[in-house]
């Protein structure tokens, strides 16, 4: 089985892969201050009982790529595949570093470029909020970033002598009547216009419609928010579908 690991600024997202079936997954929290035997501990805990027999990480976690990569080899005696823009795949990084792309925007965008139509924007709303462009030619061609739903909500906690730290949960109304709904709707509704705008704004660029594929935690949610459906496709599980896809691309 494939083990497939996308290392995140907030959470560690696992998943394996029987053939084309992911069959089991886990999230855990990014900690910096495990050690490798920690993480083994963990994996095996988790899938101990599974035959691993090879795996595949992305990671923007400089601290855990190679902790993470070690308690793998402890835990299942394999060595374990780092996904980063020097990694040869069908993706063209058309950019001006591409040695700065970050190894889930590559996993996201060889998923939408392996199965969908082209150009396509994958916007990925975790920690960050990231737009992926692949465009018509196969190549990723840049993107967006901007602050996450999470992280909104931590900064007008922490960043203010009277803002409560909250949360994110739905809301209905625009005009909160009560400081927490004042805040849920800045942010969450705020996010929703801003990709819908932002959306709107790549499209004019690239000069055709694309594919837009939503993933990451707050990716429904959002959704619900939009005035305008511009979602073509919510994939949870894209990140990992694009490891595991990439890793197929390799081996």
């Amino acid at each position: 089985m494939l083990l497939v690991i996308d290392v995140g600024n907030t959470a560690i997202t696992t998943g394996i892969y029987n053939e084309n079936m992911l069959v089991g997954k886990a999230c855990f929290d990014s900690d910096i201050s495990l050690s490798e035997d920690d993480y083994k501990n963990i994996f095996i805990k988790e899938y101990g009982d599974e035959k691993i027999t090879c795996c595949i990480i992305s990671s923007v976690v400089k601290e855990l790529t190679q902790t993470i990569k070690s308690a793998i080899k402890k835990a299942f005696e394999i060595e374990a595949v780092i996904v980063d823009s020097s990694l040869s795949t069908e993706l063209k990084l058309d950019v001006e570093l591409p040695e700065t792309v970050g190894a889930d925007r590559i996993a996201n965008s060889y998923a939408v470029l392996k199965k969908y139509s082209l150009p396509a924007i994958v916007v990925d709303m975790g920690t960050a909020t990231t737009f992926d462009i692949v465009d018509k030619s196969g190549a990723f061609s840049g993107g967006v970033i901007m602050p996450g739903i999470g992280m909104q909500l931590k900064a007008l906690g922490t960043g203010t002598s009277l803002l409560p730290e909250l949360r994110a949960e739905n809301i209905e109304k625009a005009i909160g009547r009560n400081t927490k709904d004042c805040i849920l709707s800045g942010v969450i509704k705020g996010q929703a216009h801003a990709i819908e705008g932002l959306i709107k704004d790549c499209e004019s660029e690239l000069g055709s419609h694309p594919v837009i594929v939503a993933t990451g935690g707050y990716a429904k949610l959002v959704k619900h928010h939009m005035v305008s459906d511009c979602f073509d496709v919510v994939e949870p599980d894209l990140t990992l579908e694009g490891l595991k896809l990439i890793y197929e691309n390799i081996k």
